[in-house]
């Protein structure tokens, strides 16, 4: 879920910015399906291709079904193995049930914002009032399907279930925004505040749902960039809201009509050829070090962090029972999660004598 640079500014491109997150989103779901899903096609459709087709087709103007087409082919063309997934999950009847209710909602979800960049330009303000919340109400009707137990059943595997969750952020900000240009400020900090709810919500699902290595090797780093790069933004676009909720007149004008810069509206991001993406970097590093489970723990410490708590007790009650008096730190702030994570895992592996992998 890559996000530009929050600010009010940018509050119309953003509605851009997030039409293109979207049909990126939706387009990776035919080659995710619903089922048993893993190897190759999984590398399709990681943190890293995601990004490179986005920048690709930054500057490629197409309608709803050409972009659709467009994103498969390039997706298509990282290999055989790929190719023939979204061949098997266009037979899928299952998939193609979900299919059904996605499509619709997000061909919804294109016209409201199509519709939206045309309202901007309205010069009656009670009609633009008017049309804006018409579309609210379109939106939230869109972000119903996108969080439609349906498409969330038990067979829904785990790369299906976060493509379906980041659309439904997406979605969830989009109407923030509409809001924000209704100068409803306390509607829109309400449901930002829903918003970074939900993602902590369904982040933590999505890692319950993980069982494999391969698995976390595809969630560990996108789930990572939302945390430590996404979230951030949001709440710092968050506090920006809160302050409009009291800002004069005059403090909104001159804040909405910020000129905006060629550096403000730039949201290229550095991919290089050798798939270097400085959160694969991190987690690759930690493998040689960890193992399953304590990789996934500290993904959930990121996510949430009061889970660590269960570990630190658990760790300050055992350690001493297998000699390692040393082990119960006075002071949990200074250890690091990951240091946490893998103490739990060594004690619970001499705890079961299971031996401990690294």
């Amino acid at each position: 879920m890559h996000q530009t640079k929050l600010g009010f500014e940018k509050t119309y491109q953003m509605l851009g910015t997030l039409q293109s997150n979207v049909a990126l989103l939706h387009a990776t779901t035919a080659v995710i399906g619903i089922g048993t899903f893993a190897g190759a096609a999984l590398s399709g459709v990681n943190l890293y291709q995601t990004l490179k087709i986005r920048k690709e087709l930054k500057n490629v103007a197409k309608d709803v079904k050409e972009t659709q087409a467009l994103i498969l082919n390039k997706i298509s063309e990282e290999s055989e193995d790929i190719k023939s997934r979204i061949d098997r999950v266009a037979d899928d009847v299952n998939f193609n049930h979900h299919k059904t209710i996605l499509g619709q909602a997000y061909g919804r979800f294109e016209q409201a914002v199509n519709e939206t960049k045309n309202y901007l330009n309205l010069e009656n303000t009670q009609t633009r009032i008017n049309h804006l919340s018409h579309t609210n109400s379109e939106l939230a009707t869109v972000l119903a399907d996108y969080r439609n137990p349906q498409i969330y059943t038990k067979e829904t595997n785990f790369p299906a279930r976060l493509r379906r969750y980041e659309c439904a952020w997406q979605i969830e900000q989009a109407i923030a925004i509409i809001y924000i240009l209704l100068k409803e400020f306390y509607a829109a900090s309400n449901k930002m505040n829903q918003l970074r709810q939900n993602i902590r919500k369904d982040t933590i699902d999505v890692i319950s749902s993980c069982q494999t290595e391969e698995e976390l090797d595809f969630i560990y780093p996108e789930l990572m960039r939302i945390y430590i790069e996404d979230i951030p933004i949001i709440e710092a676009w968050h506090t920006q809201v809160n302050y409009l909720k009291t800002a004069s007149k005059e403090e909104f004008n001159e804040i909405i009509n910020l000129k905006i810069s060629e550096e403000s509206i730039s949201d290229e991001v550095d991919i290089s050829t050798e798939n270097e993406l400085i959160e694969q970097k991190q987690y690759e590093a930690l493998k040689q070090t960890s193992h399953f489970n304590a990789l996934r723990d500290n993904l959930k410490f990121t996510v949430n962090p009061e889970t660590r708590r269960e570990h630190e007790v658990y760790i300050a009650d055992r350690s001493p029972k297998e000699g390692y008096y040393a082990l119960a730190p006075s002071n949990w702030k200074e250890v690091p999660d990951m240091t946490v994570a893998n103490l739990y895992w060594y004690l619970k592996s001499k705890e079961n004598e299971i031996p401990f992998q690294n």
